[in-house]
């Protein structure tokens, strides 16, 4: 055996006891997100696409750089591949009307202030704090009471509502908007349509958790109901060890 099949047997035993031993669940948590990744049923777009794509005729687009905030374990935050890939996007694009459903602690709101331009405005929806609701997902996520990431700062305005009961055509015309907020498949059809009600042509359309279908998520579904009806979303992949659930899209 060479060394290589020889490392890969060792790492799949080891994998296997993580996953049987006590107390474990958070290792075979993982296990499936990463499953439900390479099974999502979703067509594939890497980030270095994705971001020539963005800067595609756009003078001083697609910068090499991105900032990313210096404490990436948040409550309800994504991966650190996750938020490295969103702030590579918004860097890419460079927008300057953004809209967020879903603050939680801020995690992502920090990383599309950090990486939009100076003059960007940055609208982030959530449930006010303390307030859970039904029909959504996530009941441990929902009216968080500590915003610690969320930026102190006057472009960035948070409204605390039912994302259900928002009408964001107050806001103009948007070109960037990241969807993660309540993930049932109600949830994220109301949330789609109400960011492509504002969203400009050649604007960018990402959603958080587009390919887990536990836990009565329903983003996946309705994805690829958005792709029968002609869209084109693809899943962002980075690089090979690094997990990524989200989903973008251009608006043609």
């Amino acid at each position: 055996m060479n060394w290589y099949s020889d490392e890969r047997v060792r790492s799949v035993r080891m994998l296997t006891r993580l996953m049987t031993a006590r107390g474990s669940r958070s290792a075979l948590h993982l296990c499936n997100l990463v499953a439900s990744v390479h099974f999502s049923g979703l067509p594939t777009i890497t980030l270095t696409e994705m971001r020539a794509r963005l800067g595609r005729g756009t003078p001083g687009a697609a910068p090499g750089n991105v900032v990313l905030h210096g404490e990436l374990h948040g409550f309800g935050a994504g991966s650190i591949g996750e938020m490295a890939g969103l702030s590579s996007l918004v860097a890419a694009h460079q927008p300057r009307n953004l809209l967020e459903f879903g603050t939680c602690q801020g995690c992502s709101t920090w990383h599309l202030w950090a990486n939009s331009p100076k003059d960007a405005r940055i609208t982030t929806v959530d449930l006010p704090s303390g307030l859970t609701v039904e029909g959504s997902t996530d009941p441990e996520l929902q009216g968080d009471k500590v915003r610690r990431f969320l930026p102190e700062d006057p472009r960035v305005r948070l409204v605390e509502t039912d994302s259900r009961s928002f009408d964001p055509s107050f806001l103009g015309s948007v070109d960037f908007c990241f969807i993660d907020a309540g993930h049932s498949y109600a949830c994220v059809k109301n949330d789609t349509e109400k960011a492509l009600s504002v969203l400009v042509r050649g604007g960018l359309l990402v959603w958080h958790d587009a390919t887990w279908t536990d836990d009565d998520y329903g983003v996946n579904r309705y994805l690829k109901e958005l792709r029968g009806q002609g869209m084109d979303i693809r899943q962002l992949t980075l690089g090979p060890f690094d997990y990524c659930a989200l989903a973008v899209l251009v608006r043609a």
